[in-house]
């Protein structure tokens, strides 16, 4: 079997950077200087950006239709006096006389022996 503690990398030199990638020159980095921009000129220079742009008409827009002012709300005297609602009775509230007329209760069912498969006298059966 081979032994893993054995094992190393091969070898190999250090790569060689050129003189130039050994310091970084952090002044390469700031943004060369420039001018100031211009405002834009109103003169016709021949630029681009001065060339007037065509700009269509504004297309026959109707006149928005006028609106009547809304009126104003009818005389007070029409109002009605607002009655509240019925409160709801409470389900405890009521009386018990409300419930149907209690019959005597059926007898009981007298012992006759049936074919039940429920007794408790008999033990569950456990199936292994």
């Amino acid at each position: 079997s081979l032994d893993l503690a054995a094992l190393q990398p091969p070898s190999m030199p250090a790569p060689k950077l050129p003189p130039s990638m050994k310091e970084e020159d952090l002044s390469n980095l700031k943004p060369p200087a420039m001018a100031p921009p211009k405002p834009p000129s109103t003169s016709s220079s021949g630029s681009a950006s001065s060339v007037p742009t065509y700009i269509p008409p504004p297309p026959n827009v109707p006149e928005p239709p006028t609106f009547s002012p809304p009126k104003p709300p009818p005389e007070k005297q029409l109002r009605t006096q607002k009655i509240p609602p019925a409160k709801p009775t409470r389900l405890s509230s009521i009386s018990l006389t409300d419930s149907p007329p209690h019959s005597p209760a059926p007898p009981p069912p007298v012992d006759t022996p049936s074919l039940s498969a429920f007794n408790p006298k008999n033990k569950a059966k456990v199936y292994d």
